[in-house]
């Protein structure tokens, strides 16, 4: 068939057609996925209100609440308080939690734990008999506080049955009431502990429901997850849930998204589409968390072969685990988000069946589930497989017809896979080039300030990558533009070696880019858009072996443009002819919707250090939307590539010009007070080598690198810098004691005395042979739980909020032991304080701790427990001629 003749408005609506459908799908991403209008206080009773749940973050975010401080023990007797207001009877459950883990060669995590538990009966259906009320609901592994106990759960009780059936049990609401150091948590986690508040007050105002429902407000997640273990692995109550609703946040705002559900969700995600509202949650996520190395209190359940969903909003990085973690930065509307998802969804599961526990033989199977343009999509996750393999077997059928019927050459689809292969690359080492020049080379302080103006830096981005997806692939389709190519590398590496990263690395990156060289000769657009399929089904394939229920995000666009491509080939049209670029602009809504929607959510959810991720959503665009990329490249003389790349360059210029450091995103800083016990010496130390401007008023310009010889923070060197403090402070507690004795067999007893109650212990243990972790305060590690040190060559405890009376680690070991401890605690104590210059308002604590505090160090040797001197019974500076600890 002919094709149409071109009017004069072609070029330029072919210019438009490919941004008019991005800002399209922007503008539908933004009403779908926003959150929703916060509620006022004089909401309906039974209705889910952020204003009054906002009321509970003030009381409980007026300053951090680490495991084991007054403060968090002032937040327990508050959330006591409120639950006993709903009508509810809490306990307090008091356990000493302890955790391993292989990361660095050994860890291991603990703290004496207090977790709030309290249980809203189900109401009866009607006609049904009262509770059982068997069982007192005693931890009769730990201790609950006298007086606090409530009724056991009837998982048993009349009225229940034909709800529950076999799955039955309690729903779980769960939050953790704990923070950081310097945190005062109003997002992380007081909004969901308010949320859970309001969602059981909103429960009761309704009339209940059928289902018992559990509150458990967890205490030591920041610490390693520890009130969950303790509740889970301890509580008698723990056997009872069916099933669990977490409440979570990484960041001050946005919508809240359900991102993480069990195995087997087909029945989960069925009640979810049904009845919770707004719905927010794709499958996708869920599949990249799994292997991302986060936890939540949720992983702990889930570990127990329980069922759960896990809610979070993720925007306002800035503020996670920050000194800015304040209820005035906190978004009310984020709150609502959360609450009203929570709410709905207790209310489904609280009348409805839980479905069969995952992992059994009943269970019905995972689910493949989504949104687009705000429609919630579902279908069991068997299918996953069989569409994969249409979607393969389109694409490979199409390939081979096209070249038997002469429309493209097998030399061309070498050439343009090559060619597209060569783009990505380009886009992918550009967004790192810039990530690196925002970051300061991915610098911890870098990072902060980049993440203040996410947005902005999403937007350049944005529209960087719109430039050299369509620039490249209209160079492609025409040939040649090796000086346009050979600029982009040379920036590329310049951005790299310029934003800190090694210059071997940028090199590295130029030479790989130089080697796929330059196009000599046009590509035809047909063999482009083969190419991009072909490309497209082989990351398909990949994530269906990878992401299981997530490859649904690349297999519904390949379907799509695979059709979309058969027609057109089929009718033998031209790649700019208006029926072709109107198919394959219909084929790729999907695409756009969702690489706009899950491209933004995958920025802020893995940050500025892997911007490059961006590039797996435009690729999807440009490889599903071949005919639109080129012919927007190509209309005007490339006017739209050179217009997103001046637009990229003002806004990035932009960002660059307004990113700073003040009162509202402060200068993360890093400076402790170092005592050693031993040598009697102080020294004011910091992680960063080029310290801000308030901290070099104490540590200097440029500080010293100190010797710390054995710690290691999660299986790297700690590397100090700093100077001696020019007069001793005098006044200063004299640090913790560090004993150690023989224990039972080939142990020996290690006991660490702190200077007060609240301190965080840390420990680092090295020896040239493997050390196995007997106990940790009286609480058996077991066989199954031992650790070798591997090549790591440390073993390291965490412990927060050691007793006052001491903590004692009992080690299994066959030969010596370089034992050093440190003893952490927050704040700066008068004299201290009384030596450092006033703290500006644009400088914060580090939100990883380490700052705002005093350090104090003791360090001894351990010989074997059958050695002929089992353990020193002095403290030491460190072994003969070695001087002393820090130095």
């Amino acid at each position: 068939m002919r094709a149409l003749s071109p009017v004069p408005w072609q070029p330029l609506a072919r210019l438009l057609l490919l941004p008019a459908l991005l800002l399209a799908a922007g503008l539908v991403a933004w009403v779908t996925d926003g959150p929703p209008r916060p509620l006022p206080a004089d909401a309906p009773a039974s209705a889910f209100s952020a204003a009054r749940a906002m009321d509970h973050v003030r009381v409980l975010a007026e300053r951090p609440r680490p495991v084991g401080s007054p403060a968090n023990a002032a937040a327990r007797a508050t959330l006591i308080e409120r639950l006993r207001g709903l009508g509810l009877d809490p306990q307090v459950q008091q356990r000493r939690s302890v955790r391993t883990v292989p990361w660095g060669g050994g860890m291991v995590f603990g703290a004496d734990v207090a977790n709030i538990v309290a249980r809203l009966p189900g109401t009866p259906a009607p006609g049904a008999a009262g509770q059982d009320g068997a069982g007192a609901g005693e931890d009769t592994a730990g201790q609950n506080t006298p007086g606090q106990g409530a009724a056991a759960l009837g998982a048993d009780r009349p009225g229940a049955a034909e709800t529950d059936g076999p799955t039955g049990g309690a729903l779980l609401l769960m939050a953790h009431y704990d923070s950081r150091a310097h945190a005062p948590g109003a997002a992380d986690d007081a909004a969901g502990v308010a949320a859970i508040l309001e969602t059981v007050r909103a429960v009761i105002a309704g009339g209940g429901v059928a289902r018992d429902l559990i509150v458990l407000f967890t205490d030591g997640e920041e610490a390693g997850l520890l009130g969950a273990r303790a509740f889970f692995e301890h509580h008698p109550w723990a056997d009872r849930v069916g099933l669990v609703l977490n409440a979570e946040a990484r960041g001050s705002r946005g919508t809240a998204v359900m991102f993480e559900t069990s195995a087997d969700n087909a029945a989960l995600i069925r009640t979810y589409d049904r009845s919770v509202r707004p719905r927010q949650g794709n499958a996708l996520t869920g599949a990249v968390y799994r292997r991302m190395p986060n936890d939540t209190d949720l992983s702990v359940a889930l570990d127990h072969g329980l069922a759960g969903l896990n809610f979070a909003f993720i925007d306002g990085y800035a503020d996670y685990h920050a000194a800015t973690d304040t209820p005035a930065n906190l978004d009310p509307a984020s709150v609502q988000a959360l609450g009203a998802q929570l709410l709905s969804a207790t209310r489904a599961f609280g009348q409805g069946a839980l479905g069969p526990p995952p992992g059994t033989s009943q269970a019905g199977g995972s689910a493949v589930y989504f949104q687009i343009a705000g429609v919630f999509v579902h279908y069991p996750a068997a299918f996953a497989w069989p569409l994969t393999a249409i979607a393969l077997a389109g694409v490979a059928g199409l390939v081979a017809w096209a070249w038997r019927a002469g429309r493209v050459r097998g030399a061309d689809l070498v050439r343009a896979m090559t060619a597209q292969g060569r783009n990505a690359l380009v886009g992918a080492a550009l967004l790192m080039a810039l990530a690196a020049l925002f970051s300061g080379g991915f610098d911890s302080v870098g990072l902060r300030r980049a993440m203040a103006v996410s947005d902005g830096l999403a937007l350049g981005y944005t529209l960087a990558l719109l430039a050299v997806m369509t620039g490249l692939g209209a160079l492609d389709a025409r040939g040649g533009g090796r000086p346009v190519r050979v600029a982009l590398a040379v920036l590329v590496v310049a951005g790299l070696a310029l934003g800190g990263v090694p210059w071997w690395a940028a090199a590295a990156v130029g030479a790989l880019l130089a080697a796929l060289g330059v196009p000599d000769r046009p590509v035809a657009a047909r063999a482009l858009w083969l190419g991009g399929l072909v490309w497209l089904g082989a990351w398909a394939l990949a994530f269906q072996i990878l992401l299981g229920p997530g490859s649904y995000v690349l297999v519904w666009p390949l379907l799509l443009a695979t059709g979309a491509a058969a027609v057109t080939l089929r009718h033998s049209w031209p790649h700019d002819d208006w029926r072709c670029l109107a198919l394959a602009a219909l084929s790729a809504v999907p695409a756009l919707l969702w690489a706009v929607s899950i491209g933004h959510y995958l920025f802020l959810a893995l940050g500025v250090p892997v911007a490059a991720v961006l590039v797996v959503p435009a690729w999807l665009l440009a490889l599903s939307a071949t005919p639109l990329v080129v012919a927007a490249g190509r209309a005007l003389g490339g006017a739209l590539a050179w217009s997103a790349a001046g637009a990229a360059a003002l806004t990035l210029a932009w960002v660059a010009i307004t990113a700073g450091f003040d009162a509202r995103h402060p200068r993360p800083a890093s400076l402790m007070l170092l005592v050693d016990r031993a040598t009697g010496s102080q020294h004011w130390v910091s992680r960063r080598a080029d310290p801000g401007a308030w901290e070099a008023g104490v540590l200097g310009a440029r500080p010293s690198a100190l010797d710390t010889r054995l710690l290691k923070l999660f299986g790297r060197s700690l590397t100090l810098y700093g100077r001696p403090v020019d007069e001793p402070i005098a006044g200063l507690a004299p640090g913790p004691v560090l004993d150690a004795a023989p224990g039972q067999g080939d142990a020996t007893d290690l006991v660490l005395r702190p200077s007060g109650p609240g301190a965080t212990l840390i420990l680092s243990v090295a020896s040239e042979r493997p050390v196995r972790p007997v106990a940790v305060g009286g609480v058996a590690l077991g066989a199954d739980r031992a650790l070798g040190l591997g090549e790591a060559g440390r073993l390291q405890f965490f412990y927060q909020g050691v007793p006052e009376d001491g903590l004692t680690m009992r080690l299994g070991h066959d030969a010596p032991l370089d034992v050093q401890a440190f003893e952490l605690r927050h704040g700066w104590p008068p004299p201290v304080a009384r030596r450092l210059p006033a703290q500006p308002a644009d400088v914060m604590p580090a939100p990883s701790g380490f700052s705002h505090g005093v350090l104090r160090a003791v360090r001894r040797q351990v010989a074997p427990p059958r050695g002929d001197d089992p353990a020193d019974t002095a403290d030491t500076a460190g072994p003969a001629g070695a001087g002393p600890p820090m130095r």
